[in-house]
């Protein structure tokens, strides 16, 4: 059954796919697999295809590094510049841009100490040793989430993915069409940004801000997590649960090492109490060691005193999709596994009136004027 919180966990999706819908009960570890792969595949590739990625939408900031040009630029030599009066730390110049006045070339470079930088590469004009050669270090690219996919759909002419708030205002960045684009248009120069572009550097998402920041400020952007197949644990068994109680001890378990509630949310359930829709589900709070899970409210089954490996549990993560997609995911894996099946159609039904209302309603009263739903702006 759905939690408190409304939600259908994994676990209980894909039971419910192969146990009520398709009634293909079975102890064979393959056939289960199957269905998780169903649901999974329902989950991170159908759902996206049907529906506007809108409802994934996440929220991420970075805080800008203001430039920095204190004291001067001394000597260079090969891939070492040396400063004077310099105050360099590794917040105000490692992985920033430098130019010195009157050269032509940008440098990428890394902080030693406060008078020491190391260039990406060798310098490449006339070497120079003067205590008043002026310079100045910028930071154009900021690492994004780590579970960043891409950025929310934007568009030049009405940018809503990326903003900063500016006297009350939200100032928002306009997206260029492509990295090549940002990098063709790009100058070593520098104040409020005004354009971004996101570029992968060995694998590793950036924004880059255009023009480099001035000041330090808070750029909050809007963006799509990578979606993960949902998992559920169950190795070892419980040791000790008492009713009303949300602490649960475990044996054998490595509940810590993964469960992850800083980055999902995971429900337990003691097995003994019900499976499938009959699933009796309790948030976990948190996973603070290998044998032991805190529960968010109290348990209400029957305690569990000194447990045995007959006493199994599951450990499930929710989807990432709002709570009203949870029970078209599992019908859905049900047409993807069986498409034949005598019941095919009321599933096929189901999915083709919830598909309907949910494009129908949210895309009028949810979405609004968002994303793909804007009106007379595509």
């Amino acid at each position: 059954m759905p939690t408190s919180s409304g939600r259908v966990p994994f676990a209980e999706i894909y039971e419910v796919a192969q146990n009520e819908l398709i009634r293909a009960k079975s102890t064979d570890t393959a056939a289960e697999n199957k269905f998780k792969g169903a649901v999974n595949e329902v989950y991170m590739e159908d759902l996206m295809l049907m529906f506007h990625e809108d409802y994934l939408r996440k929220e991420g900031t970075i805080t800008t590094i203001a430039d920095y040009s204190t004291g001067n630029a001394y000597t260079v030599s090969g891939t070492t510049l040396t400063g004077a009066s310099t105050l360099w730390t590794s917040a105000n110049s490692n992985n920033m841009l430098l130019k010195v006045t009157g050269y032509n070339e940008v440098y990428r470079v890394t902080y030693v100490s406060a008078t020491s930088l190391t260039l990406d590469r060798s310098w490449a004009e006339t070497a120079f040793s003067a205590t008043n050669t002026a310079y100045r270090l910028v930071q154009d690219r900021y690492a994004l989430a780590s579970d960043f996919n891409h950025m929310c759909q934007d568009d030049i002419d009405y940018p809503e993915a990326a903003y900063y708030w500016r006297s009350g205002a939200k100032a928002f960045l306009k997206p260029k069409a492509d990295a090549g684009e940002y990098d063709m248009n790009w100058s070593h120069t520098y104040g409020a940004p005004g354009e971004y572009a996101v570029k992968y550097v060995t694998g590793s998402p950036y924004i880059y801000l255009y023009p480099p920041d001035t000041d330090s400020r808070t750029i909050i952007y809007n963006y799509i997590p990578a979606l993960v197949p949902m998992v559920e644990y169950t190795t070892g068994y419980i040791s000790a649960i008492t009713n009303g109680a949300t602490g649960v001890t475990g044996a054998g378990s490595d509940w810590d090492g993964n469960v992850d509630t800083a980055s999902y949310t995971y429900f337990f359930r003691v097995d003994a109490d019900g499976v499938g829709s009959a699933s009796q589900w309790y948030q976990v709070s948190s996973a603070s060691a290998d044998t032991t899970i805190t529960l968010s409210s109290n348990y209400l089954g029957t305690s569990i005193s000194s447990g045995a490996s007959t006493d199994k549990y599951t450990i499930s993560r929710i989807s990432l999709w709002p709570a009203k997609f949870d029970h078209l995911i599992a019908y859905l894996a049900a047409l993807r596994v069986d498409p034949d099946n005598t019941d095919a159609k009321k599933w096929s039904d189901f999915a083709l009136g919830k598909t309907t209302g949910l494009k129908g309603r949210d895309g009028r009263a949810v979405l609004g004027q968002h994303g793909a739903f804007k009106r007379g702006r595509r």
